[in-house]
């Protein structure tokens, strides 16, 4: 098993942090992110199938536009 934090800055901007050896040291970085960003992002610990394969994109603003 190999373990992420999923970050979203502002509701804006995702990002990936890992792979981590173990939930202890995810959970450090999300503490520290935390203690940078407070509340207003989202913070979003991943546990992933050694090997498979991840990708994580945004929206650009005009995409939701009529």
């Amino acid at each position: 098993m190999e373990y992420y934090l999923l970050f979203i800055w502002r509701d804006v901007e995702p990002k990936l942090f890992g792979p981590y050896e173990d939930t202890k040291s995810r959970d450090k970085k999300a503490k520290k992110l935390w203690k940078q960003n407070g509340p207003e992002c989202g913070y979003f610990p991943l546990e992933v199938s050694k090997g498979s394969k991840i990708e994580i994109s945004s929206y650009s603003g005009a995409f939701f536009e009529e």
